[in-house]
Parts: C-alpha cells; structure tokens; sequence
C-alpha cells in the first residue's frame, strides 16, 4: 500500500455520508442528554420545598450477647433531607417506660429509608414497644 491509497482512501471516508441509523442514534441521545437536564434542573428549582416525613418500621426482634435486639427501618417519604435523625424505642407498661433505647442517625437522605438496630436489656413484648423518630435538624 503506497501513500497515494492511504490518501484516496482518507478522502473516501471523509465524503461519505452518514447512515440513517447514525442519525436516528444521535438524536436519540441527544433527546435522552435534554430530558436528563430538564429533569435536573426541575429537581434543583422545585425539590427543597417540603419537609422530611419520617416513619419508623420494625423489621426482626431477637435475643442477642448483647440483650434484645429490635431492628428497623427509618424511612423518609418527604422531599428533604433529614439530618441528625435521633430514633427512641420505649419499652411501655401502659403510661410507665420500663426501659428506653436511642440511636442518631448522621442523615435520612429524602425519598429513602435507613436500617438501624436498638438494644434493650428486658425482652419488648408486642404492644409494648414502641420505636418512633424523635428529633432531627434540616442539614
């Protein structure tokens, strides 16, 4: 192959036309990179509004080394971020706490939900336990 193919053939590519399914492809992604920045920018404009909504769920009790071990799921349903998430698990006998377990989370990202795990010495019975978020800080 000598220089004046390598040239020809150079100059063939660049005249060549692109295939329809190049373009159909490039403005496909092209559309996809728009809604993408549209959604985005909707987010930052209209998605501090709000406030944190937190609920509690309880997931697995059992016995461990350690105690009783209540696991559960914080979630934040609103659309802020929620920091310095303090969850409080009571062990009641009617109006009376017997026992009180407390954790603190850094942060409960919005539209999302964290685990965590409360200890107690004496076993929760059902109807008696109660674990809620008490307490957390806009970040």
């Amino acid at each position: 192959m000598d220089a004046k193919d390598s040239a020809s053939r150079t100059r063939q590519t660049l005249d060549r036309k692109a295939h329809w399914i190049e373009w159909l492809l490039g403005g496909s992604c092209a559309l996809l990179v728009a809604a993408m920045i549209g959604w985005i920018g909707y987010e930052a404009l209209t998605g501090r509004e709000g406030q944190a909504e937190l609920s509690t769920r309880i997931v697995h009790q059992d016995k461990g080394d350690a105690g009783y071990r209540v696991m559960f799921l914080v979630g934040n349903t609103g659309k802020r971020t929620a920091s310095s998430v303090v969850v409080r698990g009571e062990i009641r006998d009617g109006d009376s706490v017997l026992e009180t377990s407390e954790v603190t989370f850094d942060y409960v990202p919005a539209h999302s939900s964290v685990s965590g795990t409360l200890l107690f010495r004496s076993p929760p019975q059902a109807g008696q336990l109660q674990v809620r978020p008490t307490a957390y800080s806009d970040p």
